[in-house]
């Protein structure tokens, strides 16, 4: 096992061939082609990673986190930073505020815990799990459930395999080419559904708001 502490250091290094540990704080850490898992604990420090063939756990604060290509699952704790994920071939689970977050061909679950970050995700293919406050959510292709506890937040989904439940407020929910059934739970949110992709046996469509108009097209089988 490869360990680094190296506070207020830069740290790079490519082709490591063992699991990696690294602490560090206030510089930055650029990592590629580790061979075991990955964890990383900094503070305010900027990680770029690519191409970790297990797992990876990463922590730091205040600045961006990019990571590309991952073998199993990701957890990022990242507190006021901007993350960009994309290729997790295993879950994703991201904890951070403030701050954009991006998520991309997420092979497992993936699930946000933030506050005051925009969020963006598409081709994700099982459930996505959202908690956030007043930023826009926007998701595309996702293969499970959508779940999302938002307040403030505007939302819009589009090709969703699985059922859709959302609960928001003051802000708009668009959902497109959704499968499965539909929950929405909004204080005056418009929701609009304009194009209902399929709705299975005994599924239900549940649209509540105040003060909004509630737009909704069935497909044709309803």
């Amino acid at each position: 096992k490869l360990m680094v502490s190296a506070p207020s250091c830069s740290v790079k290094a490519v082709d490591i061939q063992n699991d990696t540990a690294i602490e560090n704080s206030y510089n930055s850490i650029e990592l590629k082609n580790i061979s075991g898992s990955l964890k990383i604990t900094g503070q305010s420090s900027t990680v770029s990673v690519q191409h970790v063939k297990k797992g990876a756990n990463i922590r730091t604060s205040y600045k961006p986190v990019t990571i590309v290509d991952v073998g199993s699952s990701l957890e990022i704790d990242a507190p006021s930073a901007k993350i960009y994920a994309k290729d997790i071939n295993g879950d994703v689970k991201m904890v951070t505020s403030y701050k954009p977050i991006h998520a991309e061909n997420v092979r497992g679950e993936l699930s946000i815990r933030t506050t005051s970050s925009a969020i963006t995700a598409r081709n994700i293919d099982k459930d996505v799990t959202i908690t956030s406050k007043y930023k826009p959510i926007e998701v595309l292709n996702i293969g499970g459930n959508f779940n999302v506890d938002g307040n403030s937040c505007s939302v819009v989904g589009q090709n969703i395999g699985g059922n859709v439940e959302i609960t928001n407020s003051y802000k708009y929910v668009i959902l497109k080419e959704t499968h499965g059934a539909i929950l929405v739970r909004g204080n005056s949110s418009p929701i609009k559904i304009p194009k209902k992709k399929t709705l299975p046996k005994n599924g239900t469509i549940q649209l509540e708001t105040t003060y909004k108009t509630i737009s909704l097209t069935l497909p044709e089988t309803a």
